[in-house]
């Protein structure tokens, strides 16, 4: 049997030895079960369920989407889940090879996909000048990328989308909850305005702003508030001695002095920028739990990155 084929294979035998023809369901337990692919989607579902729901993250901080396995106690918790949120995205590779088929096996779990109706930005390719051409940044946005970029939790839009899903969702399962679930998805739909009157204003002024991250996890959030996000990292690829050049260059050419990074991902090139550069790296994490004050942040950074 090919490496390739042996995780799912024993994803799926985990699933057959801990199936639970009996299981309980949130009207005997008071409890909805609900299970999310990263830590930003329990966020989401905590605000609008309260202590109705018990929640369950499929893939932990820092693991890589592409590599990580279930673990069987992760597989016992989703075999029993009433609810899974997912974020739809099809180069989303866990979802793609654990999460997709074994929803496909079992109908009787409720579905909501952060992606629903939004349009798909895509990964940039390498850029040998660090510049985009006028109009090439909308072009990118419709498809001529290679992959679609799977950070759509980033947008406080689309989180705003989501919200009304998950509490249709959530009602559907316990409607004894249903009211408390439409007064939490209010209020919850209030912070995200407040958060967006938040970054807007941190922002201000800041229209076509230019930052650089390593890894291109920024993209929905830069084109929600009119920024332009250059990765250091092109098509997932690690960065030659060519690539690091070039980056220099631009972030001279752009005045740019601070390159945010996320923790797992390899970002020597980043620092080696940043010194050439006179810079600094900061560390900001897209798939922090706390959605709302990782998206503060990151907006506050943004601003001090501009002066």
């Amino acid at each position: 049997m090919s490496r390739n084929l042996l995780g799912p294979c024993l994803f799926l035998v985990v699933v057959l030895l801990t199936a639970s023809p009996a299981g309980l369901c949130a009207a005997e337990t008071g409890v909805v079960r609900v299970a999310v692919t990263v830590p930003p989607l329990a966020f989401f579902v905590e605000r609008i369920g309260g202590d109705r729901v018990a929640l369950q993250v499929m893939l932990p901080p820092y693991a890589s989407h592409e590599t990580y396995e279930p673990t069987p106690r992760q597989v016992m918790a989703l075999e029993k889940s009433d609810l899974y949120v997912k974020v739809g995205v099809p180069s989303f590779a866990f979802e793609k090879k654990y999460i997709d088929p074994f929803l496909g096996r079992h109908g009787n779990i409720r579905v909501v996909n952060l992606s629903e109706g939004v349009p798909l930005r895509f990964m940039e390719p390498h850029h040998h000048e660090g510049e985009k051409h006028e109009g090439e940044q909308e072009e990118e946005a419709h498809g001529h990328g290679k992959e679609p970029d799977p950070h759509v939790w980033l947008s406080p839009a689309v989180a705003r989308a989501a919200a009304g899903r998950i509490c249709r969702a959530l009602s559907g399962i316990d409607p004894a909850g249903a009211e408390s679930y439409r007064r939490n998805r209010d209020r919850f739909l209030g912070e995200i305005d407040d958060l967006d009157r938040e970054i807007r204003d941190a922002l201000r002024g800041e229209k076509g702003m230019s930052f650089l991250v390593y890894h291109p996890a920024w993209g929905y959030f830069a084109d929600e508030y009119g920024l332009v996000q250059h990765a250091i990292e092109a098509e997932g690829k690690t960065p030659d001695i060519a690539r690091i050049r070039e980056m220099i260059d631009f972030a001279r050419a752009k005045g740019i002095r601070i390159i945010f990074v996320q923790k797992g991902f390899d970002t020597k090139s980043a620092g080696l920028i940043a010194r050439e550069i006179g810079g600094e790296v900061v560390e900001m994490d897209p798939l922090d739990e706390n959605w709302m004050e990782s998206l503060k942040r990151f907006s506050r950074a943004l601003r001090k990155a501009a002066r």
